[in-house]
Order: structure tokens, then sequence, then C-alpha cells
């Protein structure tokens, strides 16, 4: 007959912890220990706590710091979680010196020290620098969209959401005679609580647009529980979200700047996060070359490069040299030569037509474009009319922003700078610089979602996965 070893799993534990034996075993969680314990100030919180002539004792700021960095490095970014974890694993027991903490103290914490906790990125990149981690000799900026904690079904403009208050009133209005009259059912009773709401968060978020506390245009499709998400597409996905901005040091992939927007659109916000890296890094950026993919190419972005003195790197498109790719059908301005001359503008079409015009008109919203008519009879007697005019038998213009034509000579150079090997080299280094950010990011942490709702508390957690992010590079590093 088999011999076993005595199992017995009521026994109790007597399990000495030595805290310096689990922070060594465990590298993550020793650099975090070791950054927030002799780079972090706590004076900043501390002024803040207000409970030094009374009131119970604040946990302390390191304590909540190294549990919510700890979390986020490893996926953890529900506070419920942590607060479970803290019960359970032993590294955040270490980490916590074994305090009980619950996820609404977490919670208040986030939301207390907010401004405090996003300070502390620009430390750690202090830090990286004088460790020689980062050099800011080469940076590539990219975007993410990030969903937010709102569903895409319930989107719908300010005029939409007044006509719905309207309607919503006349019927709770009915519904409350009905119900004194005659009486209602305890489903319609439930109905009409739920309505009700609904309608408070409709009279919120309006009241919120005429204090200025919410800014938005009429035809923008909001959510009324965050009122601040956008809707975003993602290649083939439409989903109300943000557009998170991170900037990459190609040193040691180190991330040197972030910000989360509402713009769905890149190209607007290249410079704000070129602004960014400069506040963070106290660095003109003048020795400082910076990539950026087609969705940052605008004519904005090519003068705001000159004329800060920068060494950009921003492809018109994705082809061959950051060449533009055609890929409609048609015949359109993209496909056309342009030529500057004086005052003159000349276009040149694939048929080697030239079209000219000395002045910009005003159109859509507040954009200045050139506009340039073929001449029909010309078009007749022309190869390429099918694919230019279709089936199309009314005139054809071609339209181009002002801005383009401003910045041709800009756009030539950029052309001929990325056609070069060195330029594609750059391309290239600016795709394995940041590509694989985003997706430890979203992969790895599994974060695909923010949970919490407003553009400051969206961009705090952003700010903390990017700490987070850093400290796990940092680990790694010095492993």
């Amino acid at each position: 007959m088999a011999r076993y070893r005595e199992y017995n799993q009521k026994q109790t534990f007597l399990m000495p912890v030595q805290p310096e034996v689990v922070l060594r075993n465990n590298r993550l969680a020793g650099e975090i220990n070791r950054f927030v314990e002799e780079w972090v100030s706590t004076e900043r919180f501390s002024v803040k706590a207000e409970n030094d002539q009374g009131g119970a004792a604040a946990i302390h700021p390191k304590l909540m710091l190294k549990v919510i960095f700890y979390s986020y490095a490893t996926g953890m970014t529900t506070t419920r979680g942590m607060e479970k974890r803290l019960g359970e694993d032993i590294v955040y027991q270490v980490l916590a010196a074994n305090e009980t903490i619950d996820h609404s103290t977490i919670c208040n914490f986030l939301n207390r020290y907010r401004a405090e906790i996003t300070e502390i990125f620009q430390e750690l990149n202090y830090l990286l620098w004088k460790m020689g981690h980062i050099d800011m000799e080469f940076i590539a900026i990219d975007g993410t969209k990030i969903e937010a904690n709102a569903s895409r079904e319930r989107v719908a403009s300010i005029e939409e959401y007044r006509l719905i208050q309207s309607q919503m009133s006349e019927r709770i209005e009915a519904w409350l005679e009905k119900a004194q009259e005659v009486g209602i059912t305890e489903q319609e009773e439930k109905g009409l609580q739920r309505m009700q709401r609904k309608r408070e968060k409709i009279d919120e978020v309006l009241e919120a647009l005429k204090s200025e506390k919410i800014q938005v245009e009429e035809k923008t499709r909001i959510h009324l529980s965050d009122p601040d998400a956008r809707l975003m597409r993602d290649k083939d996905r439409t989903y109300v979200g943000y557009n998170a901005q991170a900037a990459v040091d190609g040193k040691n992939d180190f991330i040197v700047g972030q910000n989360v927007f509402q713009q769905a659109a890149d190209a607007p916000l290249f410079q704000s996060m070129v602004e960014v890296v400069k506040e963070i890094s106290d660095n003109e950026l003048k020795n400082t070359e910076i990539a950026a993919d087609a969705g940052y190419f605008s004519s904005e972005n090519l003068n705001y490069g000159q004329q800060q003195d920068l060494n950009i790197y921003l492809p018109e498109g994705k082809g061959e040299g950051g060449k533009k790719e055609i890929i409609s059908e048609g015949i359109t301005s993209r496909d056309c030569k342009k030529e500057i001359e004086g005052a003159m503008r000349r276009l040149i079409c694939p048929g080697n037509q030239v079209m000219e015009t000395t002045k910009a008109r005003h159109h859509n919203a507040g954009k200045f474009y050139y506009f340039f008519s073929p001449r029909r009879n010309e078009c007749d007697n022309c190869s390429l009319k099918q694919k230019c005019y279709g089936n199309s038998k009314s005139a054809k213009t071609f339209k181009v922003k002002k801005e383009y034509f401003d910045t041709l000579l800009l756009q030539q150079q950029m052309n001929h700078k990325l056609s070069s090997p060195y330029g594609k080299s750059r391309l290239m280094a600016r795709a394995s610089t940041i590509e694989h950010v985003f997706g430890f990011i979203k992969e790895a942490l599994s974060f695909r979602r923010f949970f919490h709702r407003g553009l400051q508390k969206v961009r705090l957690i952003w700010s903390i996965l990017c700490i987070a992010y850093n400290l796990r590079r940092l680990a790694s590093l010095n492993c």
C-alpha cells in the first residue's frame, strides 16, 4: 500500500515574511519601492492632507503610490481588484506594510491628489535622464484610441438632447396626470422612474453647457454619462472614446511625453505633444529628431517645425519615402502637380491641362482654398476623362487648401528628406520605437478601456499607465 506525506489543510501557518527578500525576488516591486522611497516627495501631499489639527491619521501617500503603480504595472487597473490583491498577495502586503485598504480609499486618493500624482511622471523622467536611460536624440510621437466608459448607441447632439428633453417632459407630465387620475401599474412606475433619471442627466448636461463647464459644439455627438468623450474611428470600428498620445525616446523606449485629447485626428495634436516633451524635458529639442506617422502631416505642422527650428520627419502618406498613396479611383487634386510662380498658383492635371489662379476663397469652417476649374472642351479630348469625370455631366472643380500651396517648398524638402536612405531609416525607427509601447499597454497590461469618466480623470489614469510602463522598463534594464 502506498505511503504519503501528511496532508492537513486545517493546520495553522506561521510564515515569517522578510520584506527585503520579497522585494529582491520581485524586481518590478523592488524598483517601484525604491523609486517612491528615494525620489517621490510627500510634501505636496501633506499640504492637502489638512489633518494636522484634528481628524483621523491619513494612510501614507508613499504606500498608496506603491500599490497603485505596482497594480497598473501588472495589469490590475480596478480599485476593487487592488483591494482584493491586498488581502491575498504577499507582494502587495509588503508594499503596503500589511495595511488594510479598501477600494473607496484608493478612489478618494486618486481624486484628491490628481495633479500631484501626474507630476510624478516628470520626476521619473528626470531620474531616467540622470541615469542615462534617455538622451532625447530621437523622439517618436503617436497616438492610440481607447474606449470610454460609455456606449456608442446612446450618443446624441446637443440639439437632439434638447428635443429629447422636451419630449420626455411631456411624457412624464402625462404619466403623472394619469397616475393621479386612474393610477399606473408597477411596470409603468418603473418606466417613469427610468425616464425621470434620464431627463435629470440631460438637465445636468444642458445646465453644464450654460455655465460653460462643458464646451461642445451643437452638432457634436456626446454621451450623457461621459460628455467629454467623443466618437472615435479606429479602422473598421466606431466607438465613444479618447485619443491617448505618447512620445517615446529612441534610446531605451521610455515614454517622455503623454497626454489625452478629445480630437480623433492626430494632426492637430502634433504641436501640443512637442510642447509637452519640451516642458517635461526642459529642452528646446534643437538637436532632437522627431518622427511621427502620416496622420500628423499637415501644412501647419510643417510651418511649426520650420518656425521652431525642429528636425522633424512627417510623411505625407504611407508610400515609398513617405509619399501619399492615392486610394480613390477617380482623379483628385492629389493626383495633380502643383507649382508656384510669384502670386500665381498653378495646378497641372494628369492630362497635362494647366489651371491657374491667384486668389484663395473662404470656404468651410474659416479655411481658405484655391479653386481650379478645368476647361471642359479640353477634357472632352482627354483619354482620362472617364476616370476624372465618371458619369457626371456637371463642371469639375479641384480644391486645394491655401496652406498646402503656402508650404509647397517645405513639402518638397520633406519628401526629399524622407526619400533618402537616412530618412527611410528614421521612419522605420519611429515604428519600432513606439508601436510596441501601445501594443504592450493594450495586450500585456490588458488596458483597452477607460473605466473612469471625464477628461481630467482619464488624463490621470493615462499618466499612471505611462509611469507604470516606464517603471517596468526600468526594472527590466536593471535586472
